[in-house]
């Protein structure tokens, strides 16, 4: 009877030593997911939210390129391999806020992205070697803006540029109308109409530039047109008179003569904006500000 309690007894002692042995290993994150939010999305950046589903980890995001990307499969190695190439240490990722732990939301801040180019936002668990702990995480792919243009939320999706095309002093260039078309894409009648009716419009004055029109779309995103010059009572510039601005449309009309319509506005906002031809035949010249489709949404088939 004693040798069989002895042999328990020692049974007891070798599962109670390997249960300590267990317990002092640091155990490893439990299986973790992340929701991952795209919104806002600029030529330099874009608003992110990042949600985990177990909170006492650390992890790390990083934007990754469809370059970088590339056929690899192994995630991990990739991630490494980049962090590997930085030569950053821990510190410095967990000093600029690349690693977290619980829930993450990032607005207005530009991440200093390339425009126009396909990203993903990467999200894994990270220890402090900066070795990936699990699986990592992808967010869905998207295009940054083109450099310049914004996207302020208007039902075509259609993007605007954030300023009129202006000289190395950022003042408005008055062209003809072949002269904005080799630019880039002139807006039609139809996007200056949805521009102006989805957007809230105000006459700002405080400017270096000159005062201007503000366009706030339903993004909360603006963009600026400057007054084109001042007009004399005949219409024509002059040194003195009446801010106003003149903008190309590609739209043609005319009973005459064919001529490109002209989106007209004028300062301090005492008289309502319009279209209409250009200030005069004699002056074949207007400013033009340019748009361009956005490259997240796909065209529909026409």
């Amino acid at each position: 009877m004693k040798k069989i309690f002895s042999i328990f007894a020692a049974a007891l002692i070798v599962f109670g030593a390997a249960s300590c042995k267990k317990s002092d290993k640091k155990s490893e994150p439990a299986p973790s997911t992340f929701t991952i939010t795209i919104s806002d999305i600029t030529y330099d950046g874009c608003d992110f939210t990042i949600t985990p589903s177990n909170t006492r980890e650390e992890y790390m995001y990083m934007f990754l390129t469809q370059e970088q990307l590339g056929e690899d499969e192994d995630l991990v190695k990739t991630v490494e391999g980049i962090m590997a190439i930085s030569q950053r240490t821990y510190a410095d990722y967990k000093e600029k806020g690349y690693i977290q732990q619980d829930k993450f939301q990032r607005d207005g801040t530009p991440d200093y992205l390339s425009a126009l180019t396909k990203y993903v936002l990467a999200v894994f668990h990270i220890n402090e070697q900066l070795k990936v702990v699990g699986d990592v995480t992808l967010s869905k792919s998207f295009y940054t803006l083109p450099n310049g243009y914004v996207d302020l939320g208007l039902p075509s999706g259609i993007l605007w540029k954030y300023y009129e095309e202006d000289d190395v002093n950022n003042y408005p260039i008055l062209m003809t109308y072949t002269e904005a078309a080799e630019r880039g894409t002139v807006p039609t009648r139809k996007q200056w109409d949805e521009l102006l009716s989805n957007c809230t419009i105000n006459w700002m004055e405080g400017s270096n530039y000159g005062p201007y029109l503000k366009l706030s779309g339903p993004s909360k995103r603006s963009i600026r047109l400057y007054n084109t010059g001042k007009y004399g009572s005949d219409g024509k510039l002059a040194d003195d008179g009446e801010y106003r601005g003149y903008y190309w449309t590609s739209t043609q009309s005319g009973s005459i003569m064919i001529q490109n319509d002209v989106f007209y506005f004028y300062g301090g906002g005492t008289k309502e904006n319009g279209f209409g031809k250009k200030p005069y035949a004699s002056q074949n010249v207007c400013g033009a500000i340019l748009v361009t489709d956005n490259p997240n949404i796909v065209p529909p088939v026409r």
